[in-house]
């Protein structure tokens, strides 16, 4: 019986050095990931000034194609937790909500000539969803917007526009 003793506690001693080991590796891994979370987090930042869009919800965009409400960064807002959020104005409106890095799609390398030189202190505040509402009802076909041209158009609308194919 003695045997028997010997051979339950060698195996008890193996399950716990698996344990401590699988416990050892979730631990890195945990920590490996919120690293990655952390960097990618960083990388996230904008500034005052900065391009950025929110994305419209398809319930919000009915038979409208704009996929994301262009916006520009008008405060940076440093929580208590080291994230920072954000408050954006179209070119209509402030928006009333303040958004996190997460929200926000990066369109810094986009040319939205109007809205960069928008003055954002004198805008009205509204929702997110009325100001979806009143982009969308402007017509604006976000594509066009958005797009460098480099043609010699003058009314940058030129027929034989396409991408990355000048007049």
């Amino acid at each position: 019986d003695s045997n028997s003793g010997d051979k339950d506690s060698s195996t008890s001693d193996r399950y716990k050095q698996i344990r401590d080991e699988a416990e050892e590796s979730y631990v890195k891994k945990i920590a490996e990931r919120q690293k990655l979370y952390a960097d990618t987090q960083k990388v996230g930042q904008y500034q005052i000034g900065d391009l950025v869009g929110l994305k419209i919800d398809k319930v919000d965009r009915t038979n409208t194609p704009p996929k994301f409400l262009p916006c520009k960064v008008i405060s940076v807002e440093l929580l208590s937790d080291d994230r920072n959020t954000y408050r954006l104005c179209t070119r209509k409106c402030v928006l009333s909500p303040t958004y996190d890095v997460n929200d926000l799609i990066d369109l810094t390398k986009c040319n939205f000539l109007e809205l960069c030189s928008i003055d954002s202190q004198t805008l009205p505040t509204q929702t997110f969803i009325q100001a979806c509402k009143d982009y969308i009802s402007s017509g604006i076909n976000v594509g066009v917007e958005a797009r460098v041209y480099n043609g010699g158009c003058a009314a940058k609308k030129c027929p034989c526009k396409v991408p990355k194919v000048p007049c």
